[in-house]
């Protein structure tokens, strides 16, 4: 005999649920999000370098980015994420996409010069809006319809149908209603909402849970006017005598826009840096600590490798927190890492530790930092020059370990490395030639064990170079890490740059000499008080 059961509560309930009001500041928009939704920060904009002139005349680095992806990110809002694979994005329908350009990337005068003409029209048609529907969304509605009935507090509701591929989307666009109570003040622009449904969960349903219980609840934010920084101080010059420059402000305000209309991120600045995160508000004085302690190695980066051009914007450090908010922001490329200095984007992304209830996980938040740190300085000092693996990751792992106190910083032996390299050290194979020929590829290995390995040879041999040959005299290896910056500096080639230094370098002395060193607790303990 078959029978039927009856749907309990949990089968029949609405696959979209909304239970948590959010107000979005920056653009004047309160609204329903998923339930156990988490907040998606927009990447920033990836930057592309170019070298503009020839280079006996002195070749200009200028920053260049996709012009979509530009138009994209002036349109975003917020964007939000639930643990079915639901995604709500929110945006302000400001202008037509832009029309193709002639190429892939542009410089930003010429984004600005091609753009101005392109402002929003009086009017937008229901076509005009499926195109910026189409263009934003990667997604081509089939339909843009208007309801029979809309909420009292929209003006205008358009909602696009889809199919194919793009099934599992819903999208609407809306105005609100200056007339409906409490909406005196609204703003005039248009807004879309889109939704891109996660694996299984039923279209028609869905849309019914947006009609009845999302809807329904867009309204004008009681404060339309952008909010304040949430904590810190207001930005900082770079110097405390030059005002900050213009591009020092526009980088500054974009990293602190990129957040603005999200609720669980907030940020502090210091005189060089600004600090993004969504942890929890209790980390405020762990961030400002770390702040300041990389605003002291600042100067020891510097005093290592001087600046050839001014560092004029403002240095973008972005930490979310957990592991998933992390890993979605870095992508599968980088997920294994602790943190990653991402030049294409000019932020400094570390893996939050949250739960730092052990000085060993506090240790390795700063770590981490003061390592990237050392990749974002050298990144604008050199001009975005690239640099060779041995050169920059070398360097970079010298600061590791760094104590700094009382405004000074103090460069240590790191015990887990220094027992990896006595291992090494009894091998008779050369290990410096073959270290300084890797690219980033070979230096990074293909497993973990190779991985660390590297490391930790270009750190022995960093700390050797910096702080070793310093307190001998007259080394013959004085200088060497001075003359690849000179070298590359002209050239632009850090392949060739590492030739020409070590070239001229006996490499059979070299390497005696560097296992000599560190076999030799006498000249460690020199090295260590220099």
């Amino acid at each position: 005999m078959a029978f039927a059961l009856a749907p309990s509560r949990a089968m029949a309930r609405e696959e979209l649920r909304f239970t948590e009001a959010r107000v979005l500041p920056a653009i004047g928009l309160e609204l329903r999000i998923m339930a156990n939704s988490y907040e998606q920060p927009l990447p920033a904009l990836e930057q592309f370098a170019y070298s503009v002139g020839s280079r006996t005349a002195g070749a200009e680095r200028v920053a260049m980015f996709d012009p979509h992806a530009k138009w994209v990110a002036e349109q975003h809002a917020a964007e939000w994420h639930d643990p079915d694979g639901n995604e709500l994005l929110v945006a302000v329908i400001r202008s037509p996409p832009p029309a193709p350009f002639s190429r892939a990337h542009v410089a930003p005068e010429e984004y600005a010069r091609i753009r101005a003409p392109e402002v929003a029209p009086a009017v937008w048609t229901p076509d005009m809006l499926a195109r910026w529907v189409s263009a934003f969304r990667s997604a081509v509605p089939d339909r843009a319809d208007r309801p029979a009935v809309r909420p009292m507090r929209l003006l205008d509701l358009i909602e696009f149908s889809f199919s194919g591929a793009d099934s599992n989307c819903l999208a609407y666009a809306f105005r609100l209603n200056p007339q409906a109570t409490g909406q005196r003040d609204a703003s005039p622009a248009w807004f879309y909402a889109g939704f891109r449904l996660g694996p299984g969960v039923d279209i028609t349903r869905a849309r019914r849970a947006v009609r009845t219980r999302y809807l329904q609840y867009l309204g004008a934010a009681a404060k339309p006017a952008g909010r304040s920084a949430p904590s810190g101080p207001g930005p900082t010059a770079p110097s405390a005598t030059a005002p900050p420059s213009a591009e020092w402000k526009a980088s500054r305000d974009q990293a602190a826009q990129s957040i603005a209309n999200l609720e669980d991120w907030w940020f502090i600045e210091s005189e060089n840096y600004i600090l993004l995160t969504n942890m929890k508000g209790g980390m405020r004085p762990t961030a400002r600590r770390l702040l300041g302690d990389l605003e002291t190695l600042r100067q020891a980066y510097a005093r290592l490798v001087p600046a050839r051009v001014p560092i004029t914007a403002v240095s973008v450090i972005r930490i979310p927190a957990g592991a998933p908010d992390y890993k979605q922001y870095v992508g599968p490329a980088l997920e294994w890492s602790s943190g990653a200095w991402m030049p294409s984007r000019k932020e400094l992304v570390i893996r939050s530790l949250e739960a730092m209830t052990t000085q060993p996980l506090r240790d390795q938040l700063w770590s981490t930092t003061f390592h990237e740190g050392f990749h974002q300085y050298l990144h604008d000092a050199l001009d975005q020059t690239d640099t060779a693996a041995w050169f920059n990751e070398g360097q970079a792992a010298l600061f590791e370990t760094a104590d700094v106190r009382n405004r000074g910083v103090h460069l240590r032996e790191d015990p887990v490395k220094v027992a990896i390299l006595a291992a090494m050290l009894e091998n008779r194979a050369p290990l410096l030639k073959p270290m300084l020929a890797l690219d980033y590829q070979a230096f990074y290995g293909t497993n973990e064990l190779e991985r660390m390995q590297h490391y930790t040879l270009a750190w022995a041999f960093a700390y050797y170079l910096r702080k070793g040959v310093a307190a001998e005299q007259r080394s013959p290896y004085a200088g060497l890490m001075e003359r690849y910056v000179e070298n590359l500096w002209v050239s632009r080639d850090a392949t060739n740059a590492t030739g020409q230094v070590f070239d001229a370098v006996d490499m059979d002395a070299l390497e005696k000499d560097f296992k000599n060193f560190w076999r030799s607790p006498a000249r460690r303990k020199a090295a260590e008080r220099t």
